[in-house]
């Protein structure tokens, strides 16, 4: 049997997509991190984009990944600067890490989203008002279960 990996990932699932969770890391020692280890679960992400002169904001319920292989699944190279004790983790004599996704200071996190609001920054002809969508209590949260209904 092959091991898992970035190839054998890409062709044993589909990637995920819409509304139903995100996926994002923490270092343990910020301070985020440790209102979430203490056993708070609401959270919210937000999301900027200065080319659309808006903003977005995703709210919901946040799981603790531990497990090695989605550690393994969701990190992202580009992480590495955010957990500087992973730097620490480097092969003798290179500058390549050698499993990044497992030094301690990695917390992966999951949101459950259950709101998402976007919001416009610019005034003037094309401003929009407040949109926001919930999620319907009670459906299956895989993406094809998932119901929304816009908030009023």
């Amino acid at each position: 049997m092959t091991e898992r990996n970035a190839i054998t990932d890409i062709f044993e699932a589909p990637s995920v997509g819409g509304l139903a969770f995100t996926h994002f890391a923490l270092s343990r020692s910020a301070a985020p991190a440790s209102v979430i280890l203490n056993g708070s679960r609401r959270a919210s992400l937000l999301y900027m984009s200065s080319t659309r002169g808006g903003y977005c904001t995703i709210s919901g319920q946040v799981t603790i990944l531990a497990d090695p292989e989605s550690r393994r699944r969701y990190w992202k190279s580009i992480w590495s600067a955010s957990f500087p004790h992973a730097l620490e983790a480097k092969k003798p004599d290179t500058a390549v890490l050698e499993e990044p996704w497992m030094c301690d200071d990695y917390l992966l996190l999951r949101l459950a989203i259950d709101e998402v609001a976007l919001y416009a920054m610019v005034d003037g002809p094309q401003r929009w008002e407040v949109r926001k969508i919930n999620r319907v209590e009670g459906t299956d949260m895989r993406e094809e279960g998932v119901k929304w209904r816009l908030a009023s």
